[in-house]
């Protein structure tokens, strides 16, 4: 085989911006300090939107000797056609599968193309493998990849990665970085794989500096970190995120924080941090005390609820939250609470997460009846306090809320509805709004015009104040979308062209803007359509 064994490190994505973090923290630790003297390794970054013929032809022109797939549950069914596609045209080829989604994994007869499966962390691992190879050795069906010194392990941020960067087609500022500073959680839930492992490794934070600075000089404008709880180690993420604050740039860096963390030291950093220099993912999953209790989950409901307020009162980051049905006692009355819960604290985005019952984590050796696919990605379906039912509605109100909320282009409008017609049940106004739209067979997707419409006629319908609608809907419209060209030809536009020449003039005479006057709060409000707030995705107003 030659005096190098050529490797192949496949990555499978699920986007095609996504750039993958996993192979090149395996060819980094095999490439350090001359352990991959033996070894020539390449990187193949793909995605699963791509098709499986044009990715087994790139494998098999490079005839490695060595071929290692990383599996998620997004990837599985693709690596699965491919590894065996592989398999019959390059039959004497090594194939090693790593990843969460094989680690656990009893059943290896769903892998008969692999030679073996890295369980667990798999630097050391994948050099024990490469290493029998070369001595022509026989392979053991899994190695298991336990010892991990992840802290002293070299950055994967290499030379060879910052040149892949440059070589894609995809421009560094359209793609979204993954980077790993801490391995771990410090918690157990039983939802997560997190569960089977404990402790928390730390990169050193002069490493994560230093590796920030070059992904940044290569182009990077979205990094997100993958640390499972970033603010677990409330001194580190304040030390780190006061060093973001100092950066010169305009990048975004995205972290997934327990919103029950937060300390006061903490809430300081991130309020002088400049606007849009992070943003947040919070982890709430549920507010059942009894699914908490049941999955292990150690939240403080009523403080995490608190934070997540004060976060959005700061106005400087995208906020983020996940719940996750499918959950051990959460009913779709618990479910309905902790919508209307978080919705109330106004923060940017809320998605509904359907439980995966993931191979290895504790809750499958949970008994409350879940019936979930035996396909990746493992999505239940019914448990014992769930029905089929309440699951499909479930899923109606989080395509409403991911359409009408998230986006930012109806939320005054929510705001309205919701409090003034639905009593302040977002859940009762989100379900409603579904089953009205499913019956007029509108789809959620619709354009902003017809989407407007439906939302200005189901409010009406709901027997809404006509001139309170209308002018929450001119608000969301005018602040959204660029001139407003989407309102329903129901409301009347109201341009003050005097004030709109004079502002021109002002400004620039290029200026795309618009002056429109409210009657209903009997206001004049300034539209600029230049650049959108990154916290809200719209165009805030002045009022003249």
């Amino acid at each position: 085989m030659g005096d190098k064994l050529k490797v192949l490190l496949v990555s499978v994505d699920a986007k095609h911006f996504h750039k993958p973090l996993a192979v090149w923290q395996l060819k980094a630790f095999v490439d350090d300090k001359n352990r991959g003297k033996d070894f020539l390794i390449d990187i193949l970054e793909s995605n699963i939107n791509e098709p499986i013929d044009e990715l087994v032809r790139d494998i098999c022109k490079v005839s490695p000797d060595i071929l290692g797939f990383s599996c998620y549950i997004w990837n599985i069914e693709t690596i699965k056609k491919v590894g065996n596609l592989v398999r019959q045209l390059l039959p004497s080829v090594k194939i090693i599968l790593g990843g969460p989604e094989v680690s656990f994994e009893q059943n290896l007869a769903n892998y008969p193309f692999a030679d073996t499966i890295i369980k667990g962390a798999g630097e050391e691992a994948l050099l024990d493998i490469l290493t029998r190879v070369k001595k022509n050795e026989k392979l053991p069906t899994t190695i298991i990849g336990n010892s991990c010194n992840f802290p002293s392990y070299p950055t994967p941020i290499t030379p060879d990665y910052l040149k892949s960067i440059t070589a894609d087609k995809i421009p560094a500022d359209k793609k979204l970085f993954y980077y790993e500073a801490t391995r771990g959680c410090p918690f157990s839930c039983a939802f997560c794989l997190s569960s089977a492992s404990t402790g928390v490794l730390e990169k050193p934070l002069q490493v994560v500096k230093d590796d920030i600075q070059k992904l940044l000089a290569s182009g990077a404008t979205t990094i997100k970190f993958i640390d499972r709880t970033f603010n677990a180690n409330k001194t580190r993420a304040i030390e780190l995120l006061e060093f973001i604050a100092t950066l010169n740039t305009s990048a975004c860096f995205h972290f997934e924080m327990s919103p029950d963390l937060f300390c006061d030291k903490l809430f300081k950093t991130i309020a002088k941090l400049p606007k849009a220099r992070v943003q947040f993912e919070l982890g709430i999953q549920s507010t059942n005390p009894d699914t908490l209790k049941a999955v292990g989950r150690k939240t403080d409901g009523s403080k995490a609820i608190k934070n997540i307020t004060k976060l959005v009162d700061l106005n400087t980051m995208h906020i983020h939250l996940g719940l996750v049905a499918g959950l051990p006692f959460e009913t779709l009355d618990t479910f309905k609470q902790a919508v209307n819960a978080v919705y109330a604290t106004k923060l940017h985005a809320i998605q509904l997460g359907f439980l995966k019952l993931l191979k290895g984590a504790k809750l499958n050796d949970i008994d409350y009846n879940a019936i979930f696919s035996p396909f990746a990605p493992y999505e239940v379906y019914k448990t014992a306090t769930m029905s089929l039912d309440d699951f499909a509605e479930l899923k109606r109100v989080d395509k409403i809320i991911d359409r009408f909320y998230n986006s930012g282009g109806f939320n005054a409008t929510i705001e309205f509805a919701i409090t003034k017609l639905f009593k302040n049940c977002a859940f009762d106004f989100f379900n409603l709004f579904a089953i009205y739209l499913q019956e007029k067979g509108i789809a959620t997707n619709a354009n902003l015009n017809i989407a407007y419409y439906a939302l200005r006629q189901f409010l009406i319908e709901s027997n809404g104040d006509i001139s309170q609608i209308d002018h929450h809907i001119k608000l969301d419209c005018l602040s959204f979308d660029r001139g407003g060209l989407s309102l329903p030809k129901q409301i009347e536009r109201l341009q003050d062209k005097e004030l709109e020449n004079h502002h021109r003039q002002v400004h620039h005479k290029n200026t795309f803007l618009t002056v429109e006057k409210f009657p209903q709060d009997k206001k004049t409000r300034l539209f600029i359509y230049n650049t959108k707030d990154p916290i809200t995705n719209r165009f805030n107003p002045t009022i003249i």
